[in-house]
């Protein structure tokens, strides 16, 4: 399948694509369907929710069914993804990424940057790494229109970002 990459345990940890909205829904939804039997998760971030950290907090919180205790910042996020067990198989799946973080400074962007890359480098080291049971990684896969490619990725760079294109085949 062409999206394993999207879940091997490698890097890097974020992937681009310019798969419009509804085409990029579809294409989450049929890689749902195929590996719903492995070691895998896939959430579903709108961008749109996200332009502000307050905005992706409050979605993030509210897909992965955080606990009322989640403190909504990026420490209280951190402790989250270090003190579970769910995230090797880990697919964040963002709709119209250019809106994602783009009300905040640079900073929000970069935090996020570092937590997806600390995290995909977390399940490159053992035990996960030599697990039999599951080589699946942590990933973000984000969509945005052609239009606006070249804006993200701007702001990606600039956050220190190392990034791919993904390409459905």
């Amino acid at each position: 399948m062409a999206y394993e990459k999207l879940f091997k345990a490698e890097p890097p940890a974020i992937f681009l694509t310019t798969d419009e909205s509804q085409a990029f829904d579809d294409f989450v939804s049929e890689i749902q369907e195929e590996r719903i039997e492995d070691d895998v998760t896939i959430h579903r971030l709108r961008g749109t929710k996200c332009a502000t950290s307050a905005g992706f907090f409050a979605e993030i919180g509210a897909v992965m069914q955080f606990p009322l205790y989640f403190g909504e910042n990026w420490d209280a996020l951190n402790d989250m993804f270090y003190n579970e067990s769910w995230l090797p198989g880990t697919l964040f799946a963002v709709t119209d990424a250019h809106r994602f973080l783009a009300d905040e400074d640079a900073k929000a962007l970069r935090n996020f940057v570092e937590l997806a890359d600390k995290c995909n480098g977390f399940y490159l080291k053992p035990p996960y790494k030599a697990s039999e049971a599951s080589d699946t990684g942590f990933h973000v896969l984000m969509q945005a229109p052609e239009s606006e490619r070249a804006g993200l990725e701007k702001r990606l760079k600039d956050a220190g970002a190392e990034f791919a294109d993904y390409e459905a085949d």
